[in-house]
């Protein structure tokens, strides 16, 4: 298994259809994008956020051990190393995508 590999993406259906990131996503310059044929320009401000994804680089036998009983198995992605994912569900907030230095508020 290749690093390509790792990260390939799966396309996901939607009322739009079949599509990829790269199919509805496009670099128009510095911090700006058009994205599912919206233009936007960085910095950003989020007022409401459904989800938050932190991923951790483990030791992946701590990390199998911990899901064992799940059934699940860890997938190394690279010798000794796996993937932690920590995903939040918030209501609303408020918090600049792209601002100086990465400061969210």
């Amino acid at each position: 298994m290749t690093a390509q590999d790792l990260i390939q993406e799966r396309p996901v259906t939607s009322e739009k259809g079949t599509r990829a990131t790269d199919d509805v996503c496009e670099t128009l310059g510095e911090g700006r994008y058009r994205i599912d044929d919206r233009d936007v320009t960085l910095p950003v401000v989020v007022r409401s956020c459904a989800m938050l994804l932190n991923a951790f680089l483990v030791d992946a036998k701590a990390a199998q051990r911990l899901i064992d009983p799940t059934g699940f198995t860890v997938h190394q992605a690279m010798p000794g190393k796996g993937f932690f994912q920590l995903m939040m569900r918030t209501v609303s907030s408020s918090w600049a995508v792209g601002a100086p230095h990465n400061v969210y508020k």
